[in-house]
């Protein structure tokens, strides 16, 4: 069995034996209900993007494996400044939207939000400046 595939097999066994032994603990201890409940709104939207990032991870293996056996593993890209130019427009724009969304559903901000959208804008920023100072 391929080395991806089988960490990707003890990542999934590990994180069912976790939940696995979590409800138990829960069930166990008394008030369990209302927990998993909360526990369970709160891994909803985690396990959908766990789901999708391995399907992507996937799919980018495959692609990999095959360009593997036509020889053509490097990717090349020609950018342009305008393509900089956009780039930045998403880095700026999206702390931007992650500050307004609360505002927009009647809410409040707080913190997390602040940390959320600085957060995102850190992790964008950085990755731009790997990507574009690959200049040759």
């Amino acid at each position: 069995m391929d080395n991806k595939y089988s960490i990707i097999g003890l990542i999934t066994k590990g994180l069912v034996i976790f939940f696995a032994f979590l409800v138990t603990y829960m069930a166990i201890t008394g008030g369990w209900l209302d927990d998993i409940e909360k526990f369970m709104e709160l891994l909803i939207p985690i396990l959908i993007f766990g789901i999708l990032f391995l399907i992507k991870l996937k799919l980018a293996y495959n692609d990999s494996k095959l360009r593997k056996i036509g020889n053509n593993i490097r990717i090349v890209l020609y950018l342009d400044y305008f393509d900089k130019i956009k780039f930045d427009f998403i880095i700026y724009l999206t702390p931007i939207a992650i500050i307004l969304i609360p505002k927009i559903m009647g809410s409040e901000n707080s913190l997390a939000n602040i940390i959320q959208a600085l957060v995102v804008f850190l992790i964008m920023f950085f990755w731009e400046k790997y990507i574009f100072n690959k200049e040759e």
